[in-house]
């Protein structure tokens, strides 16, 4: 797996501007071995041959760029990267100001927060920021209940509603209850 930090763009005169992605490895290594690849180069054939499509390295490709692809295509767009996890900003576990501080350091969901490394937390210039890091652990930790409890409030009012809808199904129409006394008159 890759982690994705940016894109760029370099202009050229007279050419047209060349992508960039700058990629680095997940965990603690993600700070200090980060590298710049042009987009160009990442992309895989469209129309491999058969031979290409079977070799490992187009199929390293392929899998590289099923992952970068989405991220390049919002970036070129003009949207934020798509995160995969909890985004900061949704989080009232820390301020505008230490998001930012976060992101500078490629830290950009409550998980990797939750996951800071040792030498990581050290160079993060935010007070108590170990703190943080137990406080994303916790909250992680409780949301499946909060997300069990949501859906158990759906459930229940699925089940009134249902409740309702069977009620006036099963109440008698007032039709019914005249040819029921003309029976019961009739007996």
């Amino acid at each position: 797996m890759v982690v994705i930090i940016k894109f760029k763009s370099e202009p050229r005169v007279g050419k047209s501007p060349v992508d960039w992605v700058l990629l680095a490895p997940p965990g603690e290594s993600r700070q200090s071995t980060q590298t710049w690849h042009r987009v160009a180069k990442l992309i895989p054939l469209a129309h491999p041959t058969e031979v290409e499509a079977r070799s490992d390295s187009y199929l390293a490709m392929k899998g590289r760029w099923e992952r970068i692809g989405p991220h390049y295509d919002a970036w070129k767009s003009g949207q934020e990267i798509p995160e995969t996890g909890t985004p900061l900003g949704a989080w009232s576990g820390v301020s505008q100001e230490q998001a930012e501080i976060f992101k500078s350091f490629s830290v950009r969901t409550i998980e990797d927060v939750s996951t800071l490394s040792d030498g990581l937390l050290q160079r993060i210039p935010i007070p108590d920021v170990r703190r943080l890091k137990l406080i994303a652990a916790e909250y992680l930790e409780q949301r499946p209940m909060a997300d069990m409890q949501q859906e158990l409030i759906a459930a229940n009012e699925r089940m009134a509603a249902m409740e309702e809808m069977l009620a006036e199904a099963t109440k008698p129409k007032p039709a019914d209850s005249k040819k029921a006394e003309s029976r019961k008159a009739a007996a």
